[in-house]
């Protein structure tokens, strides 16, 4: 027993680790001898158990625990040369890593990206019961039948939100291969495939998202891109994931952004494209006639509290949107809470309310609804709060929060001083205080 039986003993994982080692070279000993000696019937029921129990190829350390379980179940043998069998499957790993790059040109994108060759097994899970060894044909063979998922599983939408059209140029395994190698090889190949889009109208912004239904993968998968302007010898790496995240960059000259973000109510529109539309942004204005609220949620972050109908996954038609703008102003204004020196403020009144295009700080009330993309469209709401002038303290509880939306950035103004705050589930408030022409937090 130890002295003190709190003390830290640094020596305790390595024990663990090696033990538990151990235990698994015992385990799968046995389960060889088992397979060894089993009988073709038994072998039969094993692999019948194996597919009846969703046994897909992705070893854990359960599995180990979940054969101990198995054996001491009716059928011990089939169960063990179950696990067995799926021990030894082809797919060694529960996350599936692909690499590439966009060059982004003035009519079209070039893509080329590098996938595990083990991914292919995937299309044929039975290849590795059919032969001790790889060949380099089959290699080939399951290269191309590949192609049209990679294409399928990555779409790039455009500024308006159609999907780019494209094509695979070529594809080929990256490292030379003898004519038969073993199975285990896979794991330290990279299938390269390059691809063409073409892109028709100005590609002011671009979003690129992970469409993991059109692979044949039973593992998670993320695809890591880095994304660059041609001639640009950096770019900006982004990551998408098989869980349907989606990122979208902006490619509008330097220039037009500068010049835009000079004006102060364009401010909040003209931050970097990634937050914009992956982050709840607010514009508070304290003036002598009330406090304003301007909130922008974008669209997919909205649709984490309520999803908004609409016919087209990736479009929301001008009459979609009149008729989810009413609800989902009301639940905006639910959420935030103004006090004026500690008592209620009065009802917000709504100014302003409607989805705006990406490249828009506000809508023009005279322009004409237009179909926006469902990635990049944003709700736009107004609020105005109308306390007394002889107010001193307001106080503003943020509530829009759940489990995707955490934080809230804001451009506070009031008087002659701007800041920045950050409203979190943590420190939800904003205290502004005037006194004698100042301003505290």
């Amino acid at each position: 027993m130890r002295p003190n039986e709190y003390e830290w003993d640094r020596a305790e994982p390595r024990r663990t680790c090696s033990k538990w080692m151990n235990r698994t070279a015992t385990v799968r000993e046995r389960l060889r001898r088992l397979h060894r000696t089993a009988t073709v019937r038994e072998r039969r029921s094993a692999v019948a158990t194996s597919e009846r129990l969703g046994c897909n190829g992705l070893p854990r350390i359960g599995h180990v625990k979940h054969a101990l379980t198995l054996r001491f179940a009716a059928s011990r043998t089939a169960a063990a040369i179950a696990i067995a069998l799926h021990a030894a499957s082809a797919f060694g790993h529960d996350l599936s890593v692909s690499r590439g790059t966009v060059t982004v040109a003035d009519d079209r994108l070039a893509v080329t990206l590098e996938v595990p060759a083990e991914d292919l097994l995937h299309l044929d899970p039975a290849a590795r019961r059919r032969s001790d060894a790889c060949s380099a044909a089959w290699l080939n063979d399951a290269r191309a039948r590949y192609e049209p998922c990679v294409l399928k599983a990555l779409a790039i939408h455009d500024t308006r939100g159609r999907r780019l059209t494209g094509r695979v140029v070529s594809s080929a395994v990256a490292d030379a291969l003898e004519e038969r190698f073993e199975w285990n090889r896979l794991r330290r190949l990279r299938v390269r495939y390059t691809m063409e889009y073409a892109v028709e109208s100005p590609r002011q912004f671009l979003t690129f998202r992970l469409c993991a239904a059109e692979l044949p993968l039973r593992i998670q998968s993320q695809l890591v891109l880095d994304v660059r302007r041609a001639g640009d010898r950096s770019g900006r790496e982004i990551c998408l994931t098989s869980r349907g995240n989606a990122e979208t960059l902006e490619f509008s000259p330097a220039s037009s952004r500068d010049s835009a973000a000079s004006q102060p109510a364009a401010a909040i529109a003209m931050l970097p494209a990634p937050q914009r539309f992956t982050t709840v942004f607010a514009i508070i204005d304290r003036t002598d006639e009330g406090l304003i609220v301007e909130v922008h949620v974008p669209l997919p972050l909205l649709e984490t509290w309520r999803p908004v109908a609409r016919a087209d996954a990736d479009f929301l038609e001008p009459a979609e949107q009149s008729a989810a703008c009413a609800a989902l102003t009301d639940f905006i204004k639910s959420a935030l809470y103004v006090h004026v020196d500690d008592a209620v403020a009065a009802t917000a009144a709504v100014s302003y309310a409607a989805f705006i295009p990406p490249q828009a700080a506000r809508l023009d009330a005279r322009a004409e609804p237009q179909r926006l993309s469902a990635w990049t469209a944003r709700l736009a709401v107004v609020l105005r709060y109308t306390p007394s002038r002889s107010s001193r303290i307001v106080q503003l509880k943020w509530g829009l929060f759940n489990n995707a939306v955490i934080t809230a950035r804001a451009l506070v103004r009031d008087a002659d001083r701007a800041f920045e705050h950050e409203f979190s589930t943590y420190d939800p408030l904003l205290r502004l205080v005037r006194q004698s022409a100042k301003l505290s937090r």
